[in-house]
């Protein structure tokens, strides 16, 4: 399990970050701000080292059901800085598929207490993502979450989503098609 997420971090850096860029083809998801931000869903540090209370840690792992020596995480910025968000994925290869995506929960801390952020992406808490990204413009006071999935045959599916203040939940807004190179992934799923 070790070595195919390895093989996953090598090939995400090695095709995000090295590939040359393609000239642009119509319209699309620009890719910039992902490729500046984006972060590997199973990489992470111990729950343990983030600086979070036990309070908080036995509150988070009781919403994942994953015991906190499984469980990773790190403080992100998801538009109100990052001493208020926080992702945490499974240290663990029951929750990360052998395509490299992981189950991923997304928290943001109000009024003191870790709330997990919900999404219209099903009845659990929980997402998968090979690599995610918060990026501008902000939707309901909170930064667009963009998802990359897993690749195949040279391409990965990437799905943006808006937070709904009112909801208190991302919804989904477009899916796109990305090749690693081009600086904008085309709408549409892969195929």
């Amino acid at each position: 399990m070790y070595r195919l997420l390895v093989g996953v971090q090598i090939f995400l850096f090695t095709v995000i970050l090295q590939a040359p860029a393609s000239p642009d083809q119509g319209t699309g998801l620009d890719m910039a701000a992902f490729q500046k931000k984006y972060f590997i869903t199973h990489d992470g540090s111990k729950i343990t080292e983030l600086g979070l209370s036990h309070v908080d840690i036995a509150e988070i792992s009781s919403v994942v059901k994953v015991s906190p020596d499984e469980i990773l995480g790190r403080r992100v910025d998801i538009g109100d800085g990052t001493k208020n968000g926080l992702v945490v994925s499974a240290n663990t290869s029951v929750l990360c598929g052998a395509s490299g995506n992981c189950a991923m929960w997304l928290f943001c801390r109000i009024k003191g207490k870790w709330r997990p952020l919900r999404g219209d992406w099903g009845p659990d808490l929980y997402t998968e993502s090979a690599a995610f990204a918060f990026v501008q413009p902000q939707q309901g006071g909170l930064d667009q979450l963009v998802l990359l999935n897993h690749w195949r045959a040279g391409e990965a599916n990437v799905e943006v989503w808006w937070f709904d203040q009112a909801k208190q939940e991302y919804f989904s807004n477009n899916n796109y098609c990305w090749d690693g190179a081009a600086t904008k992934a085309h709408e549409g799923e892969c195929h």
